[in-house]
Parts: C-alpha cells; sequence; structure tokens
C-alpha cells in the first residue's frame, strides 16, 4: 500500500497526509505485512507513534509471525524498540516457530544488539527460550563461538 511505502521509507509528511486522507492502518500488503511493519523496520519513532494514534495494533503479525517490535530489534533500532515497548508491544511474543527470541538473545549481542537484547529481557522475553530444535540461546553461543554473547546470556540468568 501506499502507507507501507511511506512508512517503510520514513516519510514523515507523507505518512501525515495519507492517515489525513483516510489511508487504513490494517491494510496488508501481499507480503502480509501492515504499514506498522514498516515503520518498526526503518526505525521510524514518530511515524510508530502517528500509527499507534491512528489505530494500529501494536503486535500485529505478518505471515512470518513477526510483529512489528521484532522487526525494530532486527534493525537494532533501539529508540524505535523502546518506544514500541512503552507503547504495549509484547517482547514476550514469539515468530512462529519460537526461533526470534532465539536468534535475537543468541546473535544480536555480539553484533553490537546488547542494548536491544537487554530491553528485551527487562521487558519480558526469555533467555533459556527453546527452538524447534530445543536449543537456547546459550547454545547457539556456544556453537557459534560467540564468548561476549555467552558471557551476557549467563549475566541475564541463562
Amino acid at each position: 500500500t501506499a502507507l507501507f511505502i511511506a512508512c517503510l521509507s520514513g516519510h514523515v509528511d507523507v505518512v501525515k497526509l495519507l492517515l489525513r486522507k483516510g489511508a487504513s492502518v490494517v491494510g496488508r500488503t501481499s507480503g502480509t505485512k501492515v504499514p506498522l511493519h514498516g515503520a518498526a523496520a526503518n526505525g521510524g519513532t514518530e511515524v510508530v507513534e502517528l500509527l499507534v494514534r491512528h489505530g494500529a495494533t501494536l503486535d500485529v503479525r505478518d505471515g512470518f509471525k513477526n510483529t512489528p517490535l521484532m522487526y525494530a530489534a532486527a534493525s537494532n533500532h533501539v529508540d524505535t524498540v523502546r518506544r514500541l515497548i512503552e507503547l504495549g508491544a509484547r517482547p514476550d511474543i514469539t515468530g512462529g516457530q519460537r526461533l526470534i527470541d532465539v536468534y535475537f538473545l543468541s546473535r544480536k549481542s555480539n553484533l553490537g544488539y546488547t542494548e536491544i537484547v537487554d530491553l528485551l529481557v527487562q521487558h519480558g522475553a526469555t533467555v533459556d527460550i527453546r527452538d524447534n530444535w530445543d536449543y537456547t540461546p546459550l547454545m547457539f553461543s556456544f556453537e557459534y563461538q560467540e564468548v561476549d554473547t555467552a558471557r551476557r546470556l549467563i549475566e541475564l540468568g541463562a
């Protein structure tokens, strides 16, 4: 949708115009994403706030069961992650195969995403979550020889 593209591109003024003209905040792309997914993926905190004020659902899932919070976290948009949580997004929700928490908690802290990992854990993400293959974030960090990640996960209670 036009609103999705404007949100994904971070065009705040265009988003405001489209919302004034009645664009739907729940209209899905062919990939089943809504505008809030695009805004979160882009780190558009102001756009996220606009969409929520216009009725966007915070924990809406796309076709892969990912929420806007997951998109913001995957792109290391700390401010957007923080704001989504403040607005009520739930970090304890996992993806369709329970891989999202495992992925973020095991891989992201070694990529400079420690603040994202800390935010997710502080607000309900589980450090001992298991994926479909029974792996935990700590197991992934050992497998990929990510010592700093393993250390941080242990500090967080893994």
